[in-house]
């Protein structure tokens, strides 16, 4: 599951730009894991590359850049590199 920023957070890009990333393979995926995602940063300019960073309760993070062209490229990083280790 995602959490989603409020509302009252959001400027007119940042809500575009968020409209943009639900619409990628990624955000369905991650809306449908069991454990919760919420964003470190995202977007807040109307032009791109666009970057989304979230991590999960399981101290997983995940960085997606998204281009003008709508192309984007998703990394998830290794939970020992973000200071965890499993």
């Amino acid at each position: 599951m995602i959490a989603w920023p409020p509302d009252e957070k959001m400027n007119v890009a940042s809500t575009d730009n968020l409209a943009r990333f639900r619409k990628t393979a990624v955000a369905k995926e991650l809306e449908e894991d069991s454990h919760t995602w919420r964003f470190q940063c995202w977007a807040w300019t109307s032009y791109g590359p666009w970057k989304w960073i979230l991590h999960s309760d399981t101290h997983r993070l995940v960085t997606v850049t998204m281009e003008e062209d709508g192309q984007y490229v998703v990394k998830y990083a290794e939970p020992d590199l973000a200071g965890f280790a499993n």
